[in-house]
């Protein structure tokens, strides 16, 4: 992925699709009337459809509102969040729990966009889904409850591997990605359902690569 070609929120904030993520994240506000969402998990079906930039391009429409935010790579098999921002995979969240290293040594403040912050996944593991299950992994997540207004965390596929849905069952909410004419009705469906079982707040679904006859972008459901 070319750098900076999937941070429309950034590169382009007067689009239609940067519009839809701000639809997205006026969605976000009011589902959090009763209790406020902090943790917001973003996965999808399968591979390709999209997660990894609806996660970063939501984390960035949060920080423009002035809300201090933290996008965090927790898809700890296809790390994205480097070569999209374009930073130096160094310290990440493996060493981060594997090394027991602090946050703050980890987190990169992410000049081109205020109040935004981002803690790589970083180097890949032998053994993604025994760090992703981990005590300290939750531990994080209340840590950074504590420091940020919001968590936005890009997980793997929940169709394909336990992480997602171990990571389901610690945050506030979930957004699914499905990718239009690509992602199968059943599975999507299998998402819901995996998501369902465990309890966990399904906050919407995010349509990927919708194409309209007046206007290409996401579309927000």
């Amino acid at each position: 992925m070319n750098s900076n070609n999937g941070l429309i929120t950034k590169n382009d904030p007067i689009s239609a699709i940067s519009e839809a993520y701000r639809i997205l994240r006026t969605n976000l506000y009011y589902s959090s009337v009763d209790k406020k969402i902090k943790t917001i998990l973003i996965t999808s079906p399968n591979v390709g459809e999209g997660k990894t930039t609806t996660a970063a391009n939501l984390a960035i429409i949060l920080a423009q509102a002035n809300n201090k935010t933290v996008l965090v790579g927790a898809d700890l098999r296809k790390p994205k969040e480097s070569s999209l921002f374009t930073l130096k995979n160094k310290i990440g969240l493996t060493k981060v729990i594997s090394e027991k290293i602090p946050c703050s040594d980890a987190i990169i403040q992410y000049d081109e966009v205020e109040n935004l912050y981002i803690l790589q996944a970083g180097v890949i593991p032998p053994n993604p889904s025994d760090i992703v299950q981990s005590k300290a992994m939750a531990q994080i997540i209340e840590q950074l409850k504590e420091e940020y207004d919001y968590i936005v965390i890009d997980s793997p596929p929940i169709n394909l591997v336990s992480d997602a849905i171990t990571l389901a069952g610690i945050v506030d909410g979930v957004i699914l990605v499905i990718a239009e004419n690509e992602t199968r009705k059943d599975a999507a469906k299998k998402a819901v359902k995996l998501l369902k079982n465990i309890g966990a707040k399904i906050l919407g679904i995010v349509i990927t690569k919708a194409k309209d006859k007046k206007q290409k972008g996401y579309s927000v459901k």
